[in-house]
């Protein structure tokens, strides 16, 4: 912008400095100095139209910044933007840039002074009336009274509801990327109708509309969500378009840095997370992420001061996908699954749909045309709840909760059930308020027992249950067969590479067939063709068996009749002195000692033994 001199009679003066005034004309500001006669000079033009100050804005009880109004030259329109008072006094000119507001940058106005100090000063003196909070969380705001949908504050339709429409304020800027288009109705027939052809997509759906319900039913630790794998075109990516759909939000890439995922945990903090494509990602940085997430809570970090800050918490479910499962990556990560990653993070296989090619790509362009309004109305269903139908919805979801575990024995499945429980609930409260299509509940047999909705839950569960290998008549969630997996993978590499020394028994006592190459993991007894026995050395097994824990998983080894124990509740034995050239071996070598072929079939699944074997094989 060229500094011009105009003149012009009607104005109004927006800031007074020493000897000058900042005067709003029709054709723009001037800031006009002052002559010895008393008059005021024609003035510089230094913006198109006043900035504004229409709001202050406060930050955990202190004062944070401001919300500007001021023309935007780039847009040519009135826009509104955020000022911190770090940028007002280190970054006000870079701030009016990056808004679209031009103004003579550099240019000597009043004395010393530039261009960029008086608009600072001008715009720092200015006294807003209103006063907004911002926050570092999107989702619901203190008392539930509204909610913020990114940047947009949503604050209900009852008359009994505050008036919060100028209250509150996200700290991130997402207007431009939630996106709102079709009707509740077009939802309903072209989107929701079509979900019932496969089970995970009425999953994808249902966790959406129940990520809000965490917080408002008080049950944030019930954080958690599901982790669909499946070979291309089972329907993964339409489940999570699905899903992020609800409320018009992007998917969001696994490959992002951990800093960046916890950013984006807080912008969706009681609403539905969508990651996509988990091959993308670390796969160390995955596992550490299913934790984060679920346990709504950031990592500890230091202020400049060398200050502990306080940590972000958020409440959230959270869809992800890929070709591979928790357990594949973990193997590419070289660690294991701890079973509180398995019961936070859900690696369910894809149960794969019985579309054609044209109706899928008909549904899928539907999806991306019909968005973000069945989210605003689900949420106004929330924000219009009394509080006695909240506590309804409380008593509601025990028995939802209890329809999934009555056949659930063991606490860390129910747990699982609490899950499912909460999408049931999900979709009876949207059926009551006509934002599901009735076939959702209709019952496709005489019996009239489980609704389509609720099937469709069961069916995903069981894949989950069969994904995790997990018995739910036993009521069993053990780590033992991925850690024995892992285990006979090592052994038959550490056998190739001659890291497992194979002998035969002889008179003079054990020799060996192979010579050692480095360090030795452990022996196999190859003296019987088919009944190879295994000595495994302490440091090669415990490496390989956590989870579950050494303890654990000998138990489970030893009930397969796997591992064999000298003595009651001691797991490893001694052997004798070995011979060997080139050797040279303790006399006092401690191993776990194990049947080859048994743990081969047993990591089979082929391998499975009664109550009444194990009880002989305890007393023999």
């Amino acid at each position: 912008m060229s500094i011009g001199l105009v003149a012009s009679e009607e104005f109004r003066v927006l800031h007074r400095f020493r000897g000058a005034q900042l005067r709003h004309k029709a054709n723009g500001v001037f800031l006009c100095k002052s002559k010895d006669s008393g008059e005021f000079s024609k003035g510089v033009k230094l913006l198109t139209d006043k900035l504004e100050v229409v709001a202050r804005l406060m930050h955990q009880g202190n004062a944070w910044g401001r919300v500007v109004k001021a023309f935007s030259d780039t847009q040519r329109k009135a826009i509104e933007f955020v000022l911190s008072d770090e940028d007002l006094i280190k970054g006000f000119e870079a701030s009016l840039f990056k808004a679209g507001v031009d103004f003579p940058l550099g240019a000597i106005v009043l004395g010393p002074r530039g261009t960029g100090s008086v608009l600072r000063e001008y715009v720092a003196a200015q006294k807003a009336r209103k006063v907004i909070e911002l926050r570092d969380l999107s989702g619901w705001v203190p008392n539930r009274d509204a909610y913020l949908l990114g940047t947009e504050l949503l604050a209900g339709t009852s008359d009994l509801m505050p008036d919060n429409s100028d209250k509150y304020r996200s700290k991130f800027q997402e207007n431009s990327t939630l996106k709102q288009h079709g009707t509740i109705e077009e939802w309903k027939e072209n989107v929701a109708e079509v979900c019932l052809k496969n089970p995970v997509w009425v999953t994808s759906i249902l966790t959406a509309f129940a990520a809000p319900l965490l917080s408002l039913l008080g049950m944030q630790s019930e954080s958690g969500g599901f982790h669909f794998f499946g070979h291309s075109s089972t329907g993964k990516t339409i489940a999570l378009r699905l899903a992020s759909g609800v409320y018009g939000q992007p998917l969001i890439p696994w490959r992002i840095t951990a800093n960046a995922l916890e950013a984006q945990a807080q912008l969706h903090n009681d609403r539905v997370l969508v990651l996509d494509e988990v091959g993308q990602a670390n796969p160390r940085d995955v596992m550490e992420a299913a934790y984060m997430l679920a346990n709504s809570q950031g990592k500890g970090r230091l202020t400049k001061e060398i200050e502990l800050r306080e940590s972000h918490h958020w409440s959230l479910l959270f869809l992800s996908s890929g070709e591979i499962s928790i357990d594949d990556l973990a193997r590419r990560a070289k660690t294991g699954v701890f079973e509180g990653q398995r019961l936070r993070f859900l690696s369910t296989p894809m149960i794969e749909h019985q579309l054609p090619v044209a109706e899928i790509h008909a549904f899928d362009k539907s999806i991306q045309c019909l968005h973000g309004t069945i989210g605003r109305a689900w949420l106004n269903v929330l924000l219009n709840a009394s509080t006695s139908d909240i506590e309804d919805w409380k008593s509601e979801f025990v028995k939802h909760v209890s329809f999934f575990s009555k056949r659930s024995k063991d606490a860390r499945i129910r747990r699982v059930d609490r899950r499912f429980g909460l999408l049931s609930l999900a979709a009876k409260i949207a059926q009551r308020n006509k934002l599901l299509p009735d076939s959702w509940f209709e019952y496709k047999d005489d019996s009239r027992s489980t609704p389509v909705v609720r099937k469709s839950l069961v069916a995903v569960k069981r894949a989950w249950l069969d994904g995790a290998e997990v018995d739910e008549e036993q009521g069993t969630l053990s780590d033992t067969k991925p850690a024995a997996r892992r285990l006979m993978e090592a052994v038959s590499t550490s056998i190739g590479s001659g890291k497992i020394l194979g002998f035969s028994e002889k008179e003079d006592g054990r020799t060996f067939d192979v010579e050692a190459r480095g360090a030795v993991h452990g022996y196999v007894d190859q003296s019987i063709t088919g009944s190879e026995t295994l000595f495994l050395l302490p440091d090669f097994f415990k490496r390989h068996c956590t989870p579950p824990g050494e303890r654990e998983f000998c138990r489970e080894l030893w009930e397969e009749d796997i591992l064999y124990r000298a003595q009651p509740g001691r797991n490893r034995i001694r052997m004798r002195t070995v011979k060997g050239e080139n050797l040279s071996v303790n006399s006092q070598v401690q191993c776990y000692q194990l049947d080859l072929a048994k743990l081969e079939a047993f990591t089979n699944n082929e391998l499975t033994q009664t109550s009444e074997q194990q009880e002989l094989f305890r007393k023999g």
